[in-house]
This record gives structure tokens, C-alpha cells and sequence, in this order.
């Protein structure tokens, strides 16, 4: 019998280590996602260099596209993936993020362990920065028990339990490796925030000793990932946007596509991407 995801999320709400619990490191949103070609892509990308800013991240990097790199997590029942596929309306995922090209060592990158639920359609994120010298023995640690060994006052002791502790109710372990490049713009105005993800790869990965060994390949979609978030209400000029692009709404999951790439499933087939 797989692991009830929801069940294990709500009981996380009672602990003192509450899973979404007002700090910096926590923020709830919409989000919605489209696929769009390449010409699109363009279309929307000078829109938004003329109403928006560009993210600070993507502000001075080549082609104003920074790197994301994660590691997704899953039960041995595969119970987070199938919440996605039966489209819960109370699911979540964890993960580990750096950001790294997929070739570039982690060498003292920090990382940020991340639990993202969403319910009822909002999504709720809480991450916690972890130095580098304690995420490798973190990311592959079964318990959930954890000491601050480098004395790093950056890392909140609480919020990290409360990632280590769910993963460990859940067995839950690195699955699979997620890899893309971001563009991304704001409006401060209203804090909508606007991203292009595209060079979608899946990584797999092997664990020998301390070392860890990666290989990855590109993901074959077709065209380009058009997210928006917003905080509260849907804006007047996205609206706007989306109306005269003709946009419809996709469920676009990196992390269903890339499971689905990486078993030789076509991620391209509308039936398999769930909001």
C-alpha cells in the first residue's frame, strides 16, 4: 500500500515544525502554466521587456537565463508522482535545488531544500538555504535528526526538520534530476512574476561511497514553458495578455515530464501533463 501524501502533510501542520508557517522562507501563490513554440515565446518575450524587469538573476547572465538544478524526491511507491497523475487536490513535492549548469560541481554552492504543496490550487513553498558543506550528507540521510556542524546561522534548524522529518515519514529519496534554464522578469507593482523554461533535461543518477555520478538527457518537448505567478488576484493586463495570445491552460509538471522522458514516454501528449 503506498504512503497517504496528504495524510502525512496535514499531520505536518500540528508539529512545531509546521510545514507552511509564516517566515521569510515561506510564500503561497497561483501559478499557471503553458507550453508555447518558439514564436510565441518571442512574442511574449518583448512584451515583457517593455511592461516588466527582468529578475535579478537573469538581469546579467547570457541571454538573461540563469540555471536551475534539482533533485525531486518520491516514495518507494511512487506515491507523490501518482498524486500528480490522479491530480490530487492536496499534493506536494520535495526537492533540492541548486543553481548550476548540469556539468558545472556544486563546489560551495549553497543548496535549498524545498517543500512545495499545493492545495485547492494555491501553491505554498517553504525552503531553507543549507551550506554545502552539510547538504551532501543531508540530501542522501535517511533520518531526519540534524545538527548544525558548520555553525552557519543562515540554515533555520526548524524549517529544515520539517523537510527531513517528512522525508523520512514518507521514505522518501532522491529519484530523479530536473535541469532547465530560467528567463525570468517581475512587476513591482503588483508582483507578478513571468518565466520562459526552456533546455528541459532529466538526470539520472548513481551514488557510490561520497561521490555521485550524473548523467543526463535533454527532455523532447515541444516549444517553450510559459509560467505566471501572482499572489493574489489574477491581473487585469495577464488577463489581457492571454486572452490575445489565445493561450490555453496547461498542466505542465517538470517533474512528471522528466519521469516520463526518462521511461521512454512521450511527455508531449496532453493526457499526461496534470495541473
Amino acid at each position: 500500500m503506498g504512503t497517504d501524501v496528504r495524510g502525512i502533510a496535514r499531520a505536518g501542520r500540528k508539529t512545531k515544525t509546521a510545514l507552511i508557517a509564516p517566515s521569510k522562507n515561506t510564500w503561497q501563490r497561483y501559478e499557471v502554466k503553458y507550453l508555447i513554440d518558439d514564436v510565441l515565446a518571442l512574442r511574449l518575450r518583448r512584451y515583457c521587456q517593455r511592461r516588466m524587469e527582468f529578475d535579478p538573476y537573469s538581469a546579467n547572465r547570457p541571454n538573461f537565463e540563469y540555471p536551475i538544478h534539482s533533485y525531486y524526491f518520491d516514495t518507494p511507491g511512487e506515491d507523490i508522482l501518482r498524486s500528480v497523475l490522479e491530480q490530487h487536490i492536496d499534493r506536494l513535492k520535495l526537492r533540492v535545488r541548486t543553481y548550476r549548469t548540469m556539468t558545472a560541481k556544486a563546489d560551495g554552492l549553497p543548496a535549498y531544500f524545498e517543500i512545495k504543496r499545493k492545495i485547492m490550487g494555491i501553491v505554498h513553498k517553504k525552503r531553507v538555504q543549507v551550506p554545502r558543506e552539510d547538504t551532501d550528507r543531508l540530501l542522501w540521510k535517511d533520518g531526519w535528526a540534524w545538527s548544525d556542524s558548520s555553525g552557519s546561522a543562515s540554515v533555520q534548524a526548524s524549517d529544515l526538520e520539517a523537510f527531513l522529518r517528512l522525508r523520512c515519514q514518507m521514505e522518501a529519496k532522491p529519484v530523479i534530476g530536473v535541469f532547465y534554464t530560467r528567463e525570468a522578469y517581475e512587476s513591482p507593482n503588483d508582483g507578478v512574476r513571468i518565466s520562459f523554461d526552456r533546455n528541459l533535461h532529466y538526470g539520472l543518477f548513481e551514488k557510490r561511497d561520497s561521490k555521485v555520478r550524473e548523467m543526463w538527457w535533454p527532455v523532447p518537448i515541444r516549444g517553450v514553458i510559459f509560467e505566471i505567478k501572482f499572489k493574489n488576484t489574477y491581473p487585469s493586463w495577464i488577463r489581457e495578455v492571454v486572452g490575445n495570445c489565445d493561450l490555453m491552460r496547461e498542466g505542465v509538471c517538470k517533474f512528471l515530464m522528466c519521469t516520463q522522458a526518462s521511461r521512454g514516454i512521450d511527455p508531449n501528449r496532453q493526457a499526461t501533463r496534470m495541473s
